[in-house]
């Protein structure tokens, strides 16, 4: 079986999620059929949260987008962070945004992590991400 390589697309908002995948991830199925791409937010229900929990122990590589509203609250996406923390694929974190309970969180990923100004930032990160695949 081949690696498994993910992308988490995770949006921390007060009504609406932030990133339009569409936009962020301009790439053809066929040329990365060993990747997954999962999307989150801060309402995202347990069985979402699980099911990308559940492949973790597959994946060889992660890249995580983050966007987030001041306002914002952390939601259902800790139990994500936690079983991230433990499993440690090699990790990238993408973050647009900040809000003081995710910067907790992002302690253990502090190296891993670059934080960007806008979203077009975030989709050269996410080229150069998947050129190293």
């Amino acid at each position: 079986m081949q690696n498994l390589n993910l992308v988490v697309i995770l949006s921390y908002h007060a009504n609406q999620p932030l990133f339009e995948k569409n936009k962020l991830l301009n790439f053809s199925r066929e040329d990365y059929p060993n990747l997954l791409v999962y999307e989150l937010d801060n309402f995202s229900d347990g069985i979402s949260i699980q099911s990308i929990t559940n492949v973790l122990p597959k994946i060889e590589r992660i890249l995580v987008l983050i966007q987030s509203e001041d306002n914002s609250k952390l939601g259902t996406s800790l139990p994500f962070w936690q079983k991230l923390a433990r499993e440690r694929p090699k990790t990238e974190i993408i973050a647009l945004g900040e809000i003081p309970q995710l910067q907790k969180i992002l302690v253990p990923f502090r190296e891993m992590c670059t934080q960007v100004e806008n979203s077009e930032q975030i989709k050269v990160l996410v080229q150069e991400w998947l050129q190293r695949l």
